[in-house]
């Protein structure tokens, strides 16, 4: 198994992050391009659908993040373990 300065990330942790804010969660795993694209989606989309009187909609998107995150850091820590080093 090779050695890595890198450490693994808490995939319950990452769900809770983006529960907070959708992106956090990815972004704490260190994908940063999906972390700020889910903070501008959720921005954007969350002003579009409040001004739709759509605002529950915005749930679904939500859950998404919170599940996306805990499937990326999972995804993060097998390729970590697996290759020594970080995805990304």
């Amino acid at each position: 198994m090779p050695m890595t300065a890198a450490k693994t990330k808490k995939v319950g942790l990452a769900a809770l992050l983006s529960l907070v804010l959708p992106g956090l969660g990815q972004l704490y795993v260190g994908d940063r391009r999906k972390g700020v694209g889910l903070i501008v989606v959720t921005i954007v989309l969350g002003l579009i659908l409040i001004a739709l009187d759509l605002g529950f909609t915005l749930i679904i998107y939500w859950i998404y993040s919170v599940v996306d995150a805990y499937q990326t850091a999972k995804r993060y820590n097998t390729y970590l373990l697996r290759n020594g080093r970080p995805p990304w």
